[in-house]
């Protein structure tokens, strides 16, 4: 029975970096998206004062503030590409070197 959970946790242990490291990141890209929706924030009052149109104002809050999930999903984006690009090299290498699975 000992050795079933230590197989069960070395098996879970990839899953578990991969939702730590998902966390991480998610956490970093909602405060950069934080940051730059506040620099757009005091942009656009500092020009409202100035005469900016509310309309132009809201447009760019609005993707002020969309700007986090879209950075990360092209990040999520770039690591799935890499994972694959990964994958075919191990294929590649499996073919040379005859290795079955």
């Amino acid at each position: 029975m000992k050795k079933m959970l230590l197989l069960v946790d070395k098996n879970n242990r990839p899953f578990i970096f991969n939702w730590a490291c998902n966390r991480w990141l998610s956490t970093r890209v909602d405060m950069v998206g934080g940051l730059v929706a506040f620099a757009t924030g005091s942009i656009v009052v500092y020009q409202l004062s100035k005469g900016m149109d509310p309309g132009l104002a809201g447009f760019a809050l609005t993707y002020a503030l969309n700007f986090s999930g879209h950075l990360l999903w092209v990040l999520r984006m770039y690591a799935l590409l890499e994972m694959n690009m990964n994958s075919g090299r191990l294929y590649a290498y499996m073919q040379v070197y005859a290795i079955n699975f």
